[in-house]
C-alpha cells in the first residue's frame, strides 16, 4: 500500500501560489503569464519550506542584478507582507504538520550529529577496538550453518567468556603493537633545563596524541652526564602499561633505557637479548586515565552468558596465561594433526605406488620428512603459519617422490620386458587394444613383432603404413577380388598367412597339373622305368626331375597319380602290379629306381 499524499490546506496553497508569482517576477518580469507546463514544474520544487526559501532566494539573487537597490528592498518588504498575510489562513491542521516536520528536522539533525560522532569515535583506538571484538565476538556468538541447536547452546555456555577475553586479549594487543611499532619515531620526549636549586629536570612527553610532564630528580652531581646522554637513550613501554585517556591509548609507564655505546657488535639474535645498563621510568601524571575495560553490555550483542561482564586489562595476565595453557594444547595437536596428515598423504601415494599395475616388484616410498618441534614463530608470521608452510613442502616432497617413483617403474618394465608392459597397458586400456589390432594390420610388415609396434603404439610413433597394399600387391593372383583379399587381411596375421600358404600351395599344384597335362602327350610315350639311374633319355630325365622337385609337397601325391594316368607305360605297370605297393608314390618310385624288376620279383614272392 502507498502512502496516500497530503492534501494541500488553503494555507499551503497561497503559500506555493505567491512563491510561484515572486519568482516569475524575479525572472520575467510583471509583464509575463507563465504557462501551464511552466506553473506545474514550480509547483515541483515549492513542496517544503526549504524548497520555497531556496526557489524565492535564487529568484531574489537574479532581480538584484537588474533591479536598484531600493527596488529590490521593496520587493522584499511586499513578497513578506504577503507571506505573513497569508498566515491568517493557517488552521490546526497546518499548525499540526509545522509542529511535524519541525520533529522531522531536530530528528534528522539528531541522527547526523550522532552519525558524525560515531563515525569520529570508531577512528578513535577506543573505537577501533570495541568495534573490532565486536565484529570478532559476533562472528563466533552466532549459530553455524551446520551446528545443532543443542551444540550451539553448549558451546555458548561453555566457552563464551573464555573465547570473549580471548578476543579482547588479541585485539589490545593488535592495537599496542601498533602503537609500539617504531615507537622512537612516534614518542616525542623534550629535556627542560636543569633547575639546580631543586635539582630537577622537567620532561615533557607526548605521544599518540596526549602531552604531560614528569619532574625527574637527579644530583646536580650526574645531572650533565645524564643530559649528555639523553638522546642516545631508547624509548621502551611494556605490553602491560596502558590506560584509557578519554579514548585514546596511553602508557601508564614510560621506561627509557641505557645501554653500553661501546658495544659496536652487531648481532641480530644479541641485539634482540642484550640488557640495559640504566633504566629511568616515568609514571603518566595527569589524573584523566582510566583502566583499559571491555564492557560486554555496551556491544549489542544476545549472550546470557556474558551478560555484566566487563573485561578488565588488569587482569590480562592471568587471562594470558589461560591463553597460553589452551594454545600449548592446541599447539600439540596442530603439529600432531600436520604429520598425521603428512602420513595419511604418505600411506595413499604408497597405496596408488602398489595398486600401480606395472609394479609387480611392489615398489613403495620408504619414509618421509615430519615437521618438528623447533619450528618457531617470525615477526610476519605465526607458528600455523610457518607449521603450514613447512607442512606444503613436505606434502610436495612426497608428492615428487611418488611421482618419479611411479613414473621410473613404468619406464623399468617398459625396458626390461616391454612385452609384459604392453599386455598391461592394453588390459587397462581395451579400447587402446582395439585401435592397435586394427593399426597393426596396416603396418605390421614395417615391424620385426607385435612387441616392437606395441610399443611404438604406446609412444604414439606409428606414423603411415601401407603393408595392406604391399601384401595385396604380393598376393593379388591368389584371390578372386580385393574383397576376398581383405576379408582374410583383417583376421589377422596368423589366419591371413595360413591363408596364404593354403593359397599359394593350391596355386602351385595347379600349375604343376597344367604342366603335366599340357605335356601330356610327350609323357605318354616316355619311358620312366630306371630312370633315376639310368637317365639317358634328356627328356625323360627332365621330367622326372621337375616332378621330383615337389616331393616334399603336400599334393606330391596327386602329382604322381596324374602322371602315371598320363604315361602308357607307367598306367599299364600299375594296373597289372599296383596291387602290390601301398600307394601310387611307392610305385612311382620303385619303377623310376633301379632293378625295378628285382623289387617287383620280391613283392611277388612276399604276396
Amino acid at each position: 500500500m502507498y502512502a496516500q499524499k497530503q492534501e494541500k490546506t488553503a494555507y499551503e496553497k497561497k503559500v506555493t501560489e505567491l512563491t510561484i508569482k515572486y519568482f516569475a517576477i524575479c525572472y520575467y518580469g510583471n509583464n509575463k503569464s507563465l504557462s501551464m507546463f511552466e506553473k506545474a514544474e514550480l509547483q515541483m520544487y515549492t513542496n517544503g519550506e526549504e524548497a520555497r526559501s531556496f526557489i524565492l532566494g535564487l529568484g531574489i539573487i537574479n532581480y538584484s542584478m537588474h533591479h536598484t537597490e531600493n527596488e529590490v528592498k521593496k520587493l522584499i518588504t511586499q513578497i513578506n507582507r504577503d507571506f505573513k498575510s497569508a498566515e491568517k489562513l493557517k488552521t490546526s491542521v497546518d499548525f499540526q504538520r509545522e509542529k511535524e516536520t519541525k520533529l522531522k528536522k531536530e530528528r534528522l539533525a539528531k541522527e547526523k550529529k550522532h552519525k558524525e560522532t560515531r563515525e569520529v569515535y570508531l577512528k578513535t583506538d577506543k573505537g577501533r577496538i570495541y568495534n573490532n571484538i565486536a565484529t570478532s565476538f559476533s562472528r563466533w556468538n552466532e549459530k553455524g550453518e551446520f551446528e545443532k541447536e543443542a551444540d550451539y547452546k553448549h558451546r555458548l555456555s561453555s566457552q563464551s567468556k573464555e573465547t570473549f577475553n580471548k578476543i579482547c586479549y588479541e585485539q589490545l594487543k593488535k592495537i599496542i603493537g601498533e602503537l609500539n611499532y617504531n615507537l622512537s619515531n612516534k614518542f616525542k620526549r623534550d629535556l627542560s633545563t636543569y633547575n639546580s636549586e631543586e635539582e630537577y629536570f622537567t620532561i615533557n612527553f607526548k605521544y599518540n596524541g596526549i602531552a604531560w610532564q614528569n619532574n625527574f630528580s637527579i644530583p646536580i652531581s650526574e645531572a650533565k652526564q645524564f643530559k649528555d646522554k639523553w638522546n642516545s637513550l631508547n624509548v621502551d613501554v611494556d605490553y602491560y602499561n596502558w590506560s584509557f585517556v578519554d579514548n585514546s591509548m596511553c602508557p601508564t609507564l614510560v621506561t627509557l633505557l641505557e645501554y653500553d655505546q661501546n658495544d659496536d657488535f652487531y648481532d641480530h639474535e644479541r641485539e634482540q637479548n642484550k640488557k640495559p645498563i640504566n633504566k629511568y621510568i616515568f609514571p603518566y601524571t595527569q589524573k584523566n586515565s582510566s583502566e583499559i575495560s571491555i564492557n560486554f553490555d555496551n556491544l549489542d550483542i544476545k549472550n546470557e552468558y556474558l551478560k555484566g561482564y566487563i573485561f578488565k586489562f588488569s587482569e590480562v595476565k592471568l587471562i594470558e596465561r589461560a591463553i597460553r595453557k589452551e594454545e600449548l594444547l592446541i599447539d600439540s595437536l596442530e603439529l600432531e594433526t600436520f604429520n598425521l596428515k603428512l602420513d595419511s598423504i604418505f600411506q595413499e601415494y604408497n597405496n596408488q605406488l602398489l595398486k600401480n599395475p606395472y609394479n609387480s616388484d611392489k615398489m613403495v616410498m620408504e619414509s618421509f620428512d615430519k615437521i618438528g618441534t623447533d619450528l618457531k614463530a617470525d615477526y610476519n608470521q605465526t607458528l600455523t603459519e610457518v607449521r603450514q608452510i613447512k607442512f606444503n613442502q613436505y606434502k610436495s616432497s612426497i608428492q615428487k617422490t611418488f611421482y618419479d617413483l611411479n613414473t621410473k617403474i613404468e619406464k623399468e618394465l617398459k625396458s626390461t620386458n616391454p612385452t609384459e608392459f604392453c599386455r598391461i597397458y592394453f588390459t587397462i586400456n581395451p579400447d587402446e587394444k582395439n585401435k592397435a589390432d586394427k593399426k597393426y594390420l596396416e603396418c605390421r610388415c614395417n615391424y620385426k613383432s607385435r612387441t616392437d609396434f606395441d610399443i611404438r603404439f604406446v609412444e604414439s610413433r606409428i606414423y603411415s603404413c601401407n603393408c595392406r597394399e604391399t601384401k595385396y600387391r604380393e598376393h593379388a593372383k591368389l584371390f578372386l577380388n580385393k574383397e576376398e583379399f581383405d576379408d582374410f587381411y583383417d583376421q589377422g596375421e596368423v589366419i591371413f598367412n595360413k591363408e596364404i600358404e593354403a593359397r599359394s600351395i593350391e596355386k602351385e599344384k595347379e600349375m604343376v597339373i597344367a604342366f603335366i597335362n599340357e605335356n601330356s602327350s610327350d609323357i605318354e610315350k616316355l619311358d620312366f622305368k630306371d630312370v633315376n639311374n639310368n637317365p639317358s633319355d634328356k627328356f625323360v630325365s627332365f621330367y622326372y626331375k621337375t616332378i621330383n622337385d615337389y616331393k616334399s609337397k603336400s599334393y606330391y601325391l596327386v602329382i604322381v597319380e596324374i602322371l602315371i594316368e598320363n604315361n602308357n607305360k607307367m598306367k599299364k605297370e600299375w594296373l597289372k602290379y599296383g596291387d602290390l605297393f601301398a600307394n601310387r608314390v611307392k610305385f612311382y618310385e620303385a619303377y623310376t629306381e633301379e632293378n625295378y624288376k628285382q623289387k617287383l620279383k620280391e613283392l611277388k614272392k612276399r604276396k
